[in-house]
């Protein structure tokens, strides 16, 4: 664990706008991580919550949205969509955005998805 600085902390999505990207990267980079979950999750549900609204019409087509890490633990929002048609933001909130694509269906729980970054097909657990 890094050492914790004054801005290692959850935030609002007002707050979390207001802060230098320097910090956010920061935040992004060193305090949130994959290992502990729980760090930085209020915050990370604030920015999905915002962008949910932002964009109403991609949240209403999207099979699953949340934040997640993709290669060298580099974490994004994930966005799944039943087609590749659908565009979404590279980004919101200085937060990159991860677009997956369904491949395929599995089983009920579960779906190969194609991400836009690390052009990589993934298995994705679904909460059903």
């Amino acid at each position: 664990m890094p050492k914790l600085t004054s801005h290692y902390k959850e935030y609002s999505f007002e707050e979390w706008t207001k802060l230098p990207v320097e910090k956010k990267r920061d935040i992004s980079n060193r305090y949130w991580n994959p290992y502990s979950p729980k760090i930085g999750q209020l915050t990370r549900e604030a920015i999905i919550a915002e962008f949910k609204g932002a964009y109403p019409d991609i949240a209403d087509k999207a099979i699953a949205i949340g934040y997640g890490y993709f290669g060298w633990d580099v974490g994004c929002i994930y966005i799944v969509l039943p087609n590749s048609s659908i565009k979404v933001p590279k980004e919101f909130a200085s937060v990159i955005i991860n677009k997956g694509t369904i491949e395929k269906r599995l089983d009920k729980e579960t779906i190969l998805v194609n991400w836009r970054y690390g052009g990589t097909r993934a298995i994705f657990k679904l909460s059903v």
